[in-house]
């Protein structure tokens, strides 16, 4: 039990199991944790600036059912809260709105019940048995989501098969009454039956396309294997060669297809194997345009034409470096050899002494011997 009190100065709160069954009697026991041993707990929080929350858990007795329990926030004045705590009883029968058969399961659609004795539902209960099979009832039980409609699968039944089944609520005070007994047969054994999940006509990749498909049902036998194929498809619904078939898990249910040719047409189908056969859907895709130019193929082997590898590069430095240097020494070569012979011509070009100046020296002398001669005489 729980109650809220918006009070300030902080109130203080108590418990109380009325005596008698007035309610505007202040007549009462005050309920302590420790002194009572039937409260199990009672916890006082703040949840607000001025919002107090209490809370009592408690485990009655036969004859506390009926009595009146209040909750009180002593502040200047008394608020106080009034619960009749009543004895809680089984919900009702559960409300069946459709029971869908199946080759080898049963959907039941179910409402919860109109009273369910004012405790929550905890859980619903099947039981069902095939009819003539000695030994064959069992139970399911299902969690309750939530106090709204609710589809509940008995599965692993035998096709072409008669079936009782009966189904309950249950909540802390117990389970419910039973509902009236339905009757009926699984489906014979069929192939299985599944749709393709499409909400566009279009791929999203222009060289894949994911396929999904649901499973509604095994048609009473396991899925053996599972194919998906395709082909193009050219002009007004001109279907070409289809491809080999790709197998893929059983239980896998969608797949992608690759190596699909940009913006063109195709027939993709699946299909599902099982004892009784094959069940099969088609659907038609068409992949989205290509996201690279063609012409930036070329582009890009161009840009990659532009630049070498890089030992190209590096013999072509070392080639340039070897050509200046073969250059440098053959010019220094050439240049030390042409002065080599710029001097040897000029120490050659220089003129003889001529004759006559030979002459003239000789006959200067001979002329400055000549008056020692006439002294002498």
């Amino acid at each position: 039990m729980k109650c809220q009190f918006d009070s300030y100065p902080p109130p203080t709160i108590q418990w109380i199991r009325m005596i008698r069954r007035l309610i505007d009697s202040d007549d009462g026991h005050v309920l302590i944790q420790d002194n009572d041993p039937q409260v199990i707990d009672i916890l006082t929080r703040q949840i607000g600036s001025t919002l107090y929350e209490t809370q009592l858990t408690y485990n009655p007795l036969e004859q506390d059912f009926g009595l009146i329990f209040e909750c009180r926030a002593i502040n200047p004045r008394i608020g106080r809260y009034s619960m009749h705590l009543r004895l809680a009883e089984p919900p009702q029968q559960v409300r069946v709105v459709e029971v869908k058969p199946k080759s080898n399961s049963i959907q039941l659609n179910i409402q919860p019940p109109l009273e369910i004795g004012g405790l929550p539902l905890l859980e619903y209960l099947i039981n069902y048995e095939q009819i003539g099979a000695s030994h064959s009832l069992k139970t399911l039980t299902f969690p309750v989501t939530s106090n709204e409609p609710q589809s509940l699968l008995i599965e692993s039944l035998q096709p072409a098969a008669f079936y009782r089944i009966q189904l309950m609520a249950k909540s802390r005070a117990g389970q419910g009454s039973l509902s009236i007994p339905y009757q009926l047969k699984t489906l014979d054994r069929q192939v299985p039956q599944f749709k393709i999940l499409s909400s566009d006509i279009s791929c999203l990749d222009d060289q894949s396309c994911l396929i999904k498909w649901i499973i509604e049902s095994d048609g009473g036998s396991p899925i053996s294997r599972t194919e998906i194929s395709y082909a193009k498809v050219r002009g007004v619904n001109v279907v070409e060669e289809w491809s080999p078939a790709i197998r893929i898990e059983p239980l896998i249910s969608e797949f992608e297809l690759k190596g699909l040719q940009p913006d063109t047409n195709y027939m993709i189908r699946v299909r599902l194997f099982n004892e009784a056969g094959l069940g099969e859907q088609t659907i038609s895709k068409k992949t989205s345009k290509s996201r690279i130019d063609p012409r930036s193929n070329f582009s890009n082997k161009r840009s990659n034409n532009r630049f070498p590898n890089k030992w190209v590069i590096i013999g072509i430095v070392s080639s340039i470096i070897a050509v200046l240097t073969i250059t440098i020494i053959l010019f220094i070569v050439i240049r030390s050899r042409y002065k080599c012979n710029r001097n040897h011509k000029n120490s050659s070009s220089l003129p003889p002494i001529p004759p006559r100046r030979n002459k003239d020296i000789e006959q200067s002398s001979l002329e400055a011997q000549e008056p020692l001669r006439n002294d002498g005489r």
